[in-house]
């Protein structure tokens, strides 16, 4: 973000470009590069708000052993993560975990085994009471003149109408503390049974897993103060010494600490499965498995929320079931065949419809098996194709209980009499919240599935999966009915539909030679294309606003046509109706031909989701150092400029158009925009492919500030994920206490190779979390006990 001073003058070029005096005069504009940030503030608000670095620390144990009949393991974990905020106190963002694994397994006899296990985590997060995105956003979007991030008397300043100083949120208003715990409890018993029939087993899971959360919030308000010109040395607001007087704005605020109380909330899932399963080989070559295999889930939470019906429906137990089969054959290790069919149940769907059920079958032919390729398995190894077709089933977005109608308290009507005033009294009722919906069911998902797998010098491996997913019967808000129906909630209906279409290219490479080891080369690159066959929504005024034929993920745009020239070409273009327009500014195409540009201009464009994904792992050593990285890109993928992005953007996130006097500027915006040269004073400056338009203010912004292509990035990008150097010391005593000692140092998110340069091409918005570089160094210790 630009400083005070660089602000300062983009705001007069704003001013001014569009005929108006500069907002400030040139003794300001020099005061603000004087570092009098009591008067004339010069706020980086994220050197203020978020440290450089922070540090975090990370142990483990485990220890495994047992005998013929008994085995166990256990494992212990911590994790403390220092927080990212300038705060010295308890509001910074702090997170820490504890955790506990412990496994037994024993063979109860020679036909049963028994498995227990136990698994528990304990986190504490610590962070602003205003929250960290709520931060985050607001010090991301304050330009840095408006008032200092806190007194030079320690004080915290006044605020203009709307805008708030995210500092005295930090520093000032309290923290919360959020307390979870997890355990959960697993019994796994295999019972043989091969006196029926060999091969013959049975296997019971059951798990019970509890959740509980607390939230402890402290809260304060703080006072604000504003230089007290009145009783200060001259006038100048401060005392004889220099030191700044101000004057309480707030006396009445109350800035004591206090507690308020937060119901603890929280979750239990109850799980039991039980299986047949059957494993035999025939005829020497003929191996066989089979399975039936039933599947229940409970989960209940202790804190319902709703009101009225929703809260009564948010009380009961939330149950799933389900039911699968599965046979397979194999002849020879070279001739495969699958066979599975799934039942699945939900009690969001009327009884009629509330199971359904999804088969699948796959064929494969392992034909470098044959006799007749054994001249070329030197060469190509393996050489296997498959191909599968199945359903699956998903519940989508539809409520729970959602066939059953729900009455609750409506507003009422205001009957014009019943009180002195005579403005009515407004009399409540009871009426429809909620409609019944009889016709839902289960989402569909038809998948073909063909795979090629290739094996080169026992050394190469190439697998190959082309796919088609038809996924119909989605789930879908009618909004194409019309508001004047009178509903109370907008209904659902099974009539979306997506086609998705692919491929995936998965290959891996290993090698030695003497000491040096690849121990793995394993990529993978993807390619997806989906297409929107039907969605539900009203028919568009114009029907290639529709998105029916194009990819899910767009966004409806005016294309622009690049920067004004002239007066010339203003007048020669369709009218533009946001604001008078002047060379620089936006020009967009007229694509309904009207002559005027209007909303029915907008077209589908820019795909969030990337096209191409892909990805790059090594794992190398020599002697007993080990080098190891990943790489990560996509492809293919946009981005929209919004916000604060656009230089004094006049709509806030939601498209509200609200004046912004407070946004900051970007680097970006101020050494590549279009500029008069009237202005500076050079015609170099009407630069016509510049990256940002001529600069507008408030209103006379409206124009360039509309979601068009102007905005829309290609944000590829290309990533080094990671990377470890390790070494591995090893005694030559094997019976030394130490079994092995494991030196490492690893960087996270090393560097990323992009375009785009707004922010980072992994996040979706400038105002997410930021990612952060981990670079952390550790060892691990094997014993011999």
């Amino acid at each position: 973000m630009v400083d005070a001073v660089d602000y300062a003058k983009m705001k007069n070029e704003a001013y001014v470009v569009r005929g108006k005096k500069p907002y400030y005069s040139d003794q300001d504009i020099e005061k603000f590069g004087d570092a009098d940030m009591d008067f004339y503030p010069n706020v980086d608000w994220y050197k203020t708000m978020v440290k450089p670095n922070n540090f975090s620390q990370k142990a483990n144990f485990n220890i495994s052993g047992g005998g013929n009949v008994v085995t166990y393991y256990m494992s212990g974990g911590f994790y403390k993560e220092n927080g990212m905020f300038n705060s010295g106190n308890d509001s910074n963002a702090d997170y820490n975990q504890f955790n506990f694994r412990s496994n037994i397994k024993a063979d109860v006899s020679s036909s049963t085994t028994l498995a227990l296990g136990f698994d528990g985590r304990y986190n504490t997060t610590t962070e602003p009471g205003q929250g960290v995105d709520n931060l985050l956003n607001i010090m991301n979007n304050l330009n840095p003149t408006l008032f200092p991030a806190e007194y030079s008397n320690g004080t915290a300043p006044e605020e203009p109408p709307g805008v708030t100083n995210p500092y005295s949120l930090l520093t000032k208003t309290g923290f919360v503390k959020d307390y979870a715990n997890h355990m959960s409890t697993n019994l796994n018993i295999v019972q043989k049974l091969d006196f029926i029939t060999e091969g013959l087993f049975v296997n019971f899971i059951a798990s019970f897993t509890k959740n509980n959360y607390y939230t402890h919030k402290y809260e304060k308000k703080y006072q604000k103060h504003a230089p007290d010109f009145a009783h200060s040395y001259m006038g100048t607001g401060r005392d004889e010494e220099g030191n700044l007087v101000t004057i309480n704005k707030t006396p009445d605020v109350d800035d004591k600490m206090s507690f308020k109380y937060v119901a603890p909330t929280g979750n239990r899932v109850i799980e039991v499965q039980g299986s047949a399963n059957y494993s035999r080989t025939f005829f020497t070559d003929l191996h066989t498995t089979g399975l039936f295999l039933y599947k229940q889930r409970e989960y209940l939470t202790d804190a319902p929320q709703g009101k009225g019906a929703e809260l009564l429906i948010n009380a009961l137990a939330s149950r799933e079931q389900s039911l699968a089969g599965r046979l397979t054959f194999d002849w020879k290790h070279r001739y495969f065949m699958d066979v599975n069919i799934g039942a699945s149940g939900s009690q969001l769907f009327t009884p009629d419809k509330r199971w359904s059920t999804f088969p699948s079958i796959g064929v494969g032919w392992l034909i470098s098996d044959e006799n007749f390729w054994s001249g070329l398995r030197p060469v190509v190894d393996l050489f296997k194709i498959r191909v599968t077709y199945g359903e699956v089933g998903a519940p989508g977005s539809a409520k729970r209980f959602g066939y059953l109608a729900a009455t609750g308290p409506l507003t009422g009507y205001s009957f014009g009499f019943g009180n002195a005033a005579g403005s009515g009294v407004s009399i409540g009722g009871i009426g429809e919240t909620r409609l019944e919906q009889l016709g839902l069911t289960w989402e569909r998902n038809k998948k073909i599935n063909l795979g090629i797998e290739i094996g080169l010098f026992e050394q190469f491996k190439l697998i190959t999966e082309l796919y088609r997913y038809d996924n119909e019967m989605q789930l879908i808000d009618l909004n194409r009915l019309p508001s004047t129906l009178g509903l109370p909630t907008i209904p659902k209906a099974n009539l979306g539909r997506t086609i998705s279409e692919g491929v995936d290219f998965d290959f891996t490479y290993s090698n030695s030679w003497n000491n040096f080891r690849i121990n793995y080369i394993k990529g993978i690159i993807s390619y997806n294309n989906n297409e929107i066959k039907e969605n539900g929504q009203l028919d568009p005024k114009v029907p290639y606003q529709s998105g029916i034929g194009l990819d899910y993920g767009r966004s409806l745009n005016y294309i622009a046509l690049g920067l004004f020239k002239d007066q010339e070409d203003i007048n020669n273009s369709p009218v533009q109706t946001w604001n008078d327009v002047k060379p620089g500014d936006i020009k967009y195409k007229d694509i309904d031909g009207d002559g005027v540009i209007t909303p029915t201009d907008r077209v589908w464009l820019g795909n969030r989701y990337p096209k191409w994904t892909y990805s790059l792992a090594f794992d190398i050593s020599y002697k007993n150092f080990t080098l190891a990285s990943r790489l990560i890109g996509k492809s293919n993928v946009y981005r929209t400029i919004s916000g604060g992005r656009i230089p004094f953007n006049p709509y806030d996130s939601n498209g509200k158009e609200v004046i912004n006097e407070n946004g900051a500027l970007y680097y970006a915006a101020m050494n590549d925009h279009w500029t008069p040269a009237s202005y500076s004073g050079t015609t170099a400056t009407e630069n016509p492919n510049a990256t940002y338009p001529r600069l507008a203010f408030g209103s006379e912004n409206r124009n360039n500030a509309q979601q068009s292509t102007f905005w829309l990035r290609e944000s590829s990008y290309l990533q080094i994920a990671d990377i470890e150097l390790g070494y591995n010391w090893i005694p030559k005593d094997k019976n030394k206490f130490f079994k092995s000692i494991y030196f490492y140092g690893r960087c996270d998110n090393v560097c990323t190779f992009s375009k785009f340069k707004d922010w980072n091409p992994e996040l979706t918005s400038p105002y997410a979390y930021p990612l952060k570089r981990t670079i952390t160094l550790g060892f691990e210790i094997g014993f011999n006990l």
